[in-house]
């Protein structure tokens, strides 16, 4: 389905509204996926959970993410975003490696997602928007840290970046812009090459061609 379809059924209290300003789930309502992939791999990306039967949970995560469906704060709508960047994650490790499952409990800030075939933890995070590169380089240091961390060397474990979507003019912004995109997977390599940890980088919501991956 495309992902207005998906967010009526996710969302059906919400209604569409055209205003740009909008609450993100109410404008999306009004988008078609057609000549914009960010809004197209969304929706294949729920094509895929509901293909592998976690539908109702992730409904619940992605209802639960916003709490109040009357209060669109910056915060929730936040929130929403990451449970969005977490789907894609799903739909990517269902595509490249087996069957996932969400895990239930929280580590720490990160809801991950498990592979039991290849007893690989998935780690999805959304790079939020921030003026400055240097706030980016440093808060992927803390992931990558985190991500070091999280788990013991038993697990296989994955990190997932998802980079935010800037809906008009994703187009001329991270993950897309050479002069912006290249200089971040420089950084991503640089923190984990000595490390030997595993990790994909997209586009906003654009699972299915990653901008890099090493896993």
């Amino acid at each position: 389905m495309d992902i207005q379809d998906w967010l009526d059924v996710i969302y059906p209290e919400v209604s569409p509204d055209l205003d740009p300003r909008a609450p993100f789930i109410a404008h999306i309502k009004t988008r078609t996926p057609e000549h914009n992939p960010p809004l197209f791999w969304l929706g294949c990306a729920l094509d895929e959970i509901s293909a592998t039967n976690e539908m109702d949970t992730f409904i619940k995560k992605a209802r639960n993410a916003i709490g109040d469906l009357h209060d669109f704060s910056w915060n929730n709508e936040q929130a929403c975003l990451d449970v969005f960047s977490q789907a894609c994650a799903f739909a990517w490790a269902s595509k490249n490696l087996s069957k996932p499952q969400f895990m239930e409990q929280r580590n720490g800030e990160y809801a991950c997602i498990f592979v039991p075939d290849y007893n690989a933890t998935i780690v999805p995070k959304r790079i939020r928007h921030v003026r400055h590169f240097k706030d980016i380089v440093e808060d992927i240091s803390s992931f990558v840290n985190d991500v070091q961390h999280l788990f013991t060397d038993e697990y296989t474990k994955i990190g997932y970046l998802d980079t935010y979507l800037n809906l008009d003019w994703y187009a001329q912004d991270l993950g897309y812009r050479l002069e912006l995109t290249e200089p971040l997977v420089a950084t991503l390599k640089n923190f984990t090459g000595d490390q030997d940890l595993r990790f994909v980088l997209t586009r906003p919501f654009q699972w299915g061609n990653p901008v890099a991956s090493w896993y």
